[in-house]
């Protein structure tokens, strides 16, 4: 299944055909940011992006049986787009990982729901290795006029390292290995990166007119997608 964003509520989209199924929680007010599936696509997890401070939380959905449960407000919610939800990804049974704008990647314990601070980068789009180990994810700065960056991070007390990409990178990805990341950059461009080294892997890959949007990798790791206002 898919999912479809508009005014604040999520329609589950049947890939193999049939009718959207509309999934309330969230009001006319907030736009949504993020969403994840986790459990085997049983759950997913919603967050938005705009809105009031006290709906800058993540709504997990229970696909099988309806029920919902609300964890929040995040630490750095406020009001419009402060605190802006933009990453979401389940890291195992217990752990949902959310980058907040401003604030950087929240663990959030599913069994309690207590959230703690994991690292200041990266605070916007992330994605996590195989082993959920590592990943990496896309930093805006505080300082206006300054560019977007890439950081590799992992979750032994280790800092977040920042990686060499195009100046504003708007899209990262990182391949079934976790040895290769992807990123996507508002120049129209997709490059290759080592994971370990940070360093480019061949030339920037063209096509696009717009700013890249999206990248992903096929599950065997052969193939990289990207997506853009353009196509």
């Amino acid at each position: 299944a898919g999912v479809g964003l508009s005014r604040g509520r999520l329609w589950l989209i049947p890939l193999a055909g049939g009718r959207p199924r509309a999934l309330a929680g969230f009001s006319e007010q907030s736009g949504i940011g993020a969403v994840a599936f986790g459990d085997g696509g049983r759950l997913l997890a919603a967050a938005p992006r705009i809105g009031p401070r006290e709906e800058k939380v993540v709504r997990i959905i229970d696909l099988e049986t309806g029920g919902t449960r609300v964890l929040g407000p995040l630490p750095g919610a406020g009001e419009g787009v402060a605190g802006s939800i933009l990453g979401l990804s389940f890291a195992g049974a217990g752990r949902l990982l959310a980058s907040v704008v401003g604030t950087g990647l929240v663990s959030v314990d599913l069994r309690d729901g207590s959230s703690r601070m994991v690292a200041a980068q990266p605070d916007a789009y992330f994605e996590l290795g195989p082993d959920h180990s590592l990943g990496v994810g896309v930093h805006q700065p505080e300082t206006p006029g300054r560019s977007l960056s890439l950081f590799r991070f992992g979750f032994d007390g280790s800092v977040p390292q920042s990686l060499a990409s195009h100046g504003a990178p708007g899209a990262v990805a990182l391949d079934p290995s976790g040895a290769f990341v992807a990123s996507g950059g508002l120049d129209g461009t997709v490059r290759l990166w080592d994971a370990e080294r940070g360093e480019a892997e061949g030339a920037r890959l063209r096509g696009h007119q717009n700013s890249v949007g999206a990248v992903a990798f096929s599950p065997d790791g052969r193939r990289l997608v990207s997506g853009s206002d353009d196509r």
